[in-house]
């Protein structure tokens, strides 16, 4: 793979996207936000500017995009033995809302399965093949004892997309690797919950946390979140256009805490956006996004990259789509895992226009 120039398609909504950057900065100024706020909001976008750019200079070739993937996977991997360490080290009784622990960036879990499973299938090599049973357990073990209603979602999402690339062939080996995975996970996974509570189950968890999103306002965290984004709403609607500026923040009723909260973090990333950065901030993001994406499934016709490019794709989209109602997408956590993922696509946009154009050639 040759580095060539940047496409048009994603070049023209990065520029607006970094205009709409120095839009947001200067009506914060013009609004006197708050300077804490609006370095806060900055951090966000340099994070993920400098992971995009980054990423894009590094890979030069195949094998160091493999060897990105890999880095990421190894990361999932650390991230799921400090979960499954963090559920042997809680107190046993404690609430399930004091056991999960939002630091932990699950996220990453459904991301790597995205890359794994379509990078498992295309090694030829028979010594690799172990290796996908006892992650798969490591990453379900965790993802399940997170107790996370968007990363099972995300997982779920992203387990179906790429059961959706995959041939029939390929998907029967991602079935038999899973049924591989699956006593252990069933048999890890309640004793380790059981280190929770000495009173439930790991069913009865699971349960309270699904009956808790049927809720509604009636869940506090739920309440939260929707007060936070009618405030949001409100707050747009005095200047859909242009945003109020980065650094704007948005006070509401916290039905957690009991009391009205101020901070610039929203967890709607739509409202976020629309409100720091205005429509053309939004939009050039969404736009951004939808490239990479549409990219990356061109690029599948391509058997060096296919692997690639559908890990990509079904890494980026459950993360994006689910992300986008937990506040993920502007959080400064996980915009370098973003920047970066629509990064390393880079790669596979230039292969696709020098394939493109070697055909015109001819």
């Amino acid at each position: 793979v040759r580095k060539k120039p940047l496409p048009p398609y994603l070049a023209i909504p990065l520029l607006i996207y970094l205009a709409s950057i120095a839009l947001g900065i200067a009506v914060a100024f013009l609004n006197s936000n708050s300077l804490y706020a609006l370095f806060k909001d900055i951090r966000v976008q340099v994070y993920f500017l400098l992971a995009l750019f980054m990423a894009s200079a590094y890979v030069a070739s195949t094998d160091e995009l493999h060897l990105l993937i890999v880095v990421i996977i190894l990361a999932a991997v650390s991230v799921g033995i400090q979960q499954l360490v963090h559920v042997l080290t809680v107190d046993p009784g404690m609430a399930l809302f004091q056991v999960r622990d939002v630091r932990i960036p699950v996220q990453m879990l459904p991301v790597a399965t995205g890359f794994l499973v379509p990078l498992w299938v295309s090694r030829r090599r028979r010594r690799d093949w172990w290796f996908l049973p006892p992650a798969q357990a490591l990453f379900l073990c965790a993802i399940i004892l997170s107790f996370t209603r968007s990363v099972w979602a995300q997982f779920a999402v992203g387990t179906a997309m790429v059961l959706l690339f995959l041939s029939l062939r390929q998907r029967v080996m991602v079935v038999k690797a899973l049924v591989l995975s699956l006593p252990l996970v069933i048999l890890v996974t309640p004793i380790l919950a059981r280190a929770i509570t000495y009173r439930q189950s790991l069913g009865a968890l699971l349960a309270e946390r699904v009956v808790s999103f049927a809720q509604g306002e009636e869940d506090a965290s739920q309440a939260a979140r929707l007060l936070d984004g009618q405030a949001a709403l409100l707050k747009w609607l005095e200047n859909p256009i242009l945003g109020s500026g980065m650094g704007t923040e948005i006070e509401a009723f916290d039905p957690v805490q009991g009391r009205m909260v101020k901070g610039e973090f929203l967890h709607n990333s739509i409202l976020y956006y629309a409100i720091k950065m205005g429509l053309p901030g939004l939009v050039s993001l969404v736009w951004i996004y939808a490239a990479s994406v549409g990219a990356a499934i061109k690029a599948r016709s391509m058997p060096s990259l296919s692997p690639y490019a559908t890990g990509m794709v079904c890494a980026l989209v459950p993360f994006v789509l689910i992300g986008i109602w937990s506040g993920n997408l502007n959080h400064a956590a996980f915009s370098p895992l973003l920047g970066f993922l629509v990064g390393i696509n880079w790669t596979a946009l230039a292969a696709d226009s020098m394939s493109a154009q070697s055909v015109r050639e001819a």
